[in-house]
């Protein structure tokens, strides 16, 4: 049986000075993840980003659960072995740890309230689609939205569109084909952040952080997010909406669907602008992660959260981390934030801070 080195964490005089803080004195939570396979690794990289807490354990596989009383809250993933799970929720109600699951898509799929058949209660699970009413609210919101906004962020676009031009030879407005609802291809307008044919000897490749086909003009472009303003166009026309899923290229959508299985469903909607996964996610999350908010968007859609995807991303603007291009992996994120690893076995790992490397 598994057994991790347990370090002890209580809140005496010696021992509290060398809990997890953070630079203002708070005290981090700490926190454990058990994930279906390795894939977890790279999915808690923002993670490490947050001040307030710290990741403990991270692991892949079935563990020896004395080894979590030193954790304030566990993530499990839902797709984790039925009796592993059960297990697991047990020992937390007893240890009164917090516990939270990493929901499949199943999950994000429920409606989010109960009905009474007989004796026998349900959740109704939801179709991945908008209703006509909905879909005709929308349009309207989009077409009177975009042509408002054409005419108030005008003077901008020339602006922007006369820089590029000048410093930089090239068309300044790119045109990419991309996938919007039911899979229909669109000519997708954007401000041209690369150089003229980036792709010319690359092929097609999602763009990486510190890339250097990016022009001067174009990281900042693509930091202020002002590169994405001549898709209102696209809204106007009615090929984008608002908020919805970002629209992807074909080449990348064929390779995911053949992935994952829930991910044609993303495209039960016109693809957005803006949407719950790009407030929630950065640029260089995974293309899983921001699939379950695509579909958590659907799911639950309602036209007032429209509103409040909207508002949620103009601070976004001034963000300068959710535009990074993909980054590095799990171990230059580690040792760039100054931590290192424990290998308690290969599918279990310990997190440690540079205060417990010094101290243990």
């Amino acid at each position: 049986m598994l057994k991790f080195e347990r370090k002890v964490y209580a809140f005496n005089r010696i021992n509290f000075f060398f809990l997890p803080k953070t630079k203002t004195g708070e005290i981090m939570t700490r926190i454990a993840i058990i994930g279906i396979d390795e894939a977890i690794k790279e999915r808690v990289i923002p993670l490490l980003d947050n001040k307030k807490i710290r990741i403990v354990f991270l692991a892949w596989e079935n563990v020896d659960l004395n080894a979590l009383d030193s954790i304030d809250c566990l993530y499990i993933d839902d797709n984790l072995d039925r009796n592993y799970k059960e297990e697991i929720f047990h020992y937390c109600l007893k240890k009164e740890i917090k516990l939270a699951v990493i929901p499949a898509i199943m999950t994000l799929a429920g409606k989010k309230c109960f009905y009474k058949k007989g004796n026998i209660l349900s959740c109704p699970l939801s179709s991945f689609r908008l209703t006509w009413s909905q879909k005709a609210v929308k349009r309207v919101f989009d077409f009177i939205f975009s042509l408002l906004m054409i005419i108030v962020f005008f003077p901008l676009m020339a602006t922007i569109f006369i820089a590029i031009k000048i410093y930089d030879p090239g068309p300044a407005i790119y045109k990419q084909r991309r996938l919007t609802v039911n899979h229909r291809e669109f000519v997708m307008l954007k401000f041209r952040t690369m150089i003229d044919n980036a792709e010319k000897n690359t092929g097609a490749t999602l763009s990486s952080a510190n890339d250097d086909r990016v022009t001067k003009i174009g990281k900042f472009l693509r930091k202020s997010r002002l590169d994405e303003l001549p898709q209102i166009f696209n809204v106007l026309i009615g090929d984008m909406s608002l908020v919805g899923p970002r629209p992807e290229r074909k080449c990348f959508v064929e390779t995911y669907e053949k992935e994952n299985d829930y991910y044609r469903y993303r495209f039960n909607v016109k693809a957005g602008i803006t949407g719950l996964a790009q407030i929630n996610c950065r640029y260089n999350a995974g293309y899983v992660d921001k699939l379950h908010f695509d579909l958590l968007y659907i799911s639950r859609y309602r036209f007032f959260r429209d509103l409040i995807i909207i508002i949620k991303t103009l601070p976004m603007f001034f963000d300068g981390k959710a535009a990074e291009g993909v980054g590095g992996t799990f171990l230059d994120n580690i040792k760039n934030k100054g931590l290192a690893l424990k290998k308690i076995k290969p599918e279990v790992l310990e997190l440690l801070y540079n205060e417990e490397k010094n101290h243990y």
